[in-house]
């Protein structure tokens, strides 16, 4: 079973896998007491009086993360209990040393700028300082290229910091980098691993689409400045189906959708990527929306979300005076016809609903 859509409605055969990627957990935690909540002003003042100064807190943050990670034998950082968001104080410096509590980990175009936006704005959770505010880029691309510094805004004793990556999900052609993938014909350790050698209870938000929806938004996104049309579009699929199905007659799946050789067209394969992350840690510590029904009720699934960080939940009256609540979206896909796939020719249709079936 697989994603099949069709153009007159949107209606999904989901195969067991893929029924991971959208049901919502209840979880039982009650919210925090009024008590424990704190304004964004009463944040800024009690955590700024205790902390050192933000550029003392960033520096050298990646190299003591590439350290440990690269090397499975040096233990993780000894985290500090007063704080709330994962920091460590290092042994070398005494500076303070932080990494996100929580990860929007993907994916791309189904919405993970728009809801990360939203999710900062709430009193007890803070931005960090990479690209929107959002994307550090530091474990699926940066920390390849021995970027020496991590970019988080931290002030979290008692608000927390996340990162909104997309590209972690997916990302992991730099599987070949990683010292005990050498000479393996496939990763036996991946992106999964080492957060976890890190912080093993980091927690994870999923947004995902129509992977078809997404392919269509995605295709037009990454070429703005070309002269594209739904007839293009089609031509991309045919390749990047041809190019797939080459692949698989040498390589296993896995392989092949692990090489940036491939179009992005693999992006959709949504099982495959959540495999790797559930083998590695346990399934409360993910949140997985679709974004068609995040659409629809912002604020509920907002809420969901804030249980699911243990920051205190908030009420519509609230959310509308933060903008949580604003219809427009941050960002939209621009120069894509009309907005819908029903602007797809028929027959890229029925074949980017195949390419998405696993067999």
């Amino acid at each position: 079973m697989a994603f099949t859509m069709r153009s007159s409605c949107f209606k999904s055969t989901i195969s067991i896998a893929i029924i991971l990627a959208i049901v919502y957990i209840v979880f039982d935690q009650s919210t925090r007491s009024s008590s424990e909540r704190h304004s964004t002003k009463q944040i800024e003042n009690q955590t700024a009086n205790r902390l050192p100064n933000r550029k003392t807190i960033i520096t050298s943050t990646a190299s003591t993360i590439q350290s440990s990670t690269y090397n499975r034998k040096s233990p993780p950082p000894k985290l500090l209990s007063d704080y709330k968001n994962p920091c460590w104080r290092s042994e070398v410096s005494g500076n303070i040393r932080c990494i996100p509590y929580f990860q929007i980990i993907g994916m791309d175009k189904c919405g993970t700028t728009d809801l990360f936006d939203r999710i900062v704005k709430h009193p007890e959770i803070l931005q960090n300082d990479g690209v929107l505010n959002k994307e550090t880029m530091w474990w699926s691309w940066h920390r390849y290229v021995n970027i020496k510094s991590f970019p988080l805004s931290i002030r979290a004793i008692f608000a927390v910091v996340g990162d909104g990556t997309p590209m972690d999900m997916w990302d992991f052609t730099g599987w070949t980098q990683i010292p005990q993938n050498q000479n393996l014909t496939e990763p036996k350790y991946l992106t999964p691993h080492l957060i976890k050698h890190i912080n093993n209870k980091t927690k994870f938000i999923i947004i995902l689409r129509n992977p078809v929806d997404r392919l269509y938004s995605d295709y037009f996104f990454l070429n703005p400045s070309k002269n594209l049309t739904r007839i293009t579009f089609h031509k991309a699929v045919e390749t990047s189906k041809l190019n797939l199905e080459n692949c698989r007659k040498l390589y296993t799946l896995r392989k092949c959708l692990y090489n940036r050789t491939l179009a992005r067209i693999h992006l959709g394969y949504y099982s495959v990527f959540l495999k790797e992350w559930f083998n590695v840690f346990p399934r409360e510590q993910f949140i997985i929306l679709r974004t068609e029904d995040y659409s629809k009720s912002i604020g509920q699934h907002l809420n969901k979300i804030f249980k699911f960080l243990k920051v205190r939940q908030l009420s519509d009256e609230e959310m509308t005076k933060l903008g949580m609540l604003k219809t427009k979206r941050l960002y939209e896909t621009k120069n894509k016809p009309n907005g819908t796939r029903g602007d797809m020719l028929d027959e890229t249709l029925f074949e980017s609903d195949s390419i998405h079936q696993i067999n």
